[in-house]
């Protein structure tokens, strides 16, 4: 899709991953194949940044309603939130 990507990661074995404004992940096999694909729950809460650990969770700069760092798992669910100033 035509969506704003605000984190990637290359891990050592070669796989890719990455995430969008969105909420969309994607992680590619070293062949460059999507291996596998699911949505984050944060689609209208303005995504600035974000990092993708190597379980795929994935650790987000969230700027409305009020300014945050969250980490999502795969399956959706947040697992902690913190408040921050102006977060990337």
């Amino acid at each position: 899709n035509r969506d704003t990507l605000i984190g990637m990661r290359r891990f050592p074995d070669g796989t890719i991953a990455h995430v969008s404004r969105s909420g969309h992940f994607t992680r590619l096999d070293k062949n460059y194949k999507e291996a596998r694909t699911f949505n984050l729950p944060w689609s209208g809460l303005n995504a600035t940044g974000a990092d993708i650990l190597p379980d795929d969770r994935v650790v987000v700069s969230l700027s409305s309603p009020t300014p945050r760092v969250a980490c999502f798992a795969p399956d959706g669910k947040k697992l902690w939130e913190v408040a921050a100033n102006s977060p990337l």
